[in-house]
């Protein structure tokens, strides 16, 4: 993945992340560790997490942990606000 963001020049300082998928606790969560630990932004609407009912709570529990409230953030779809941005440069 690093190679990917780095080429289309997707910086931790000057992007966010926004992660959903299947299986919060397992899939979603990994995913919101890597890039929690390249310092991005990380946003992960709730609502857009599947798989088993109770995999959102685990996930909502170790967000929860300190570690985390810099640049995780876990919110609802709805609450997400694209911002207009640059084009990219090839």
């Amino acid at each position: 993945m690093d190679p990917l963001l780095e080429r289309v020049k997707v910086r931790p300082e000057t992007h966010s992340v926004i992660v959903d998928g299947i299986n919060a606790n397992i899939c979603v969560y990994h995913a919101v560790i890597g890039f929690h630990i390249r310092h991005y932004n990380v946003i992960v609407p709730l609502d857009c997490c599947a798989g088993w009912p109770a995999g959102r709570e685990i996930l909502k529990t170790q967000m929860a942990d300190p570690a985390y409230s810099y640049n995780v953030t876990l919110t609802q779809s709805d609450e997400i606000d694209f911002a207009p941005t640059l084009a990219l440069q090839p």
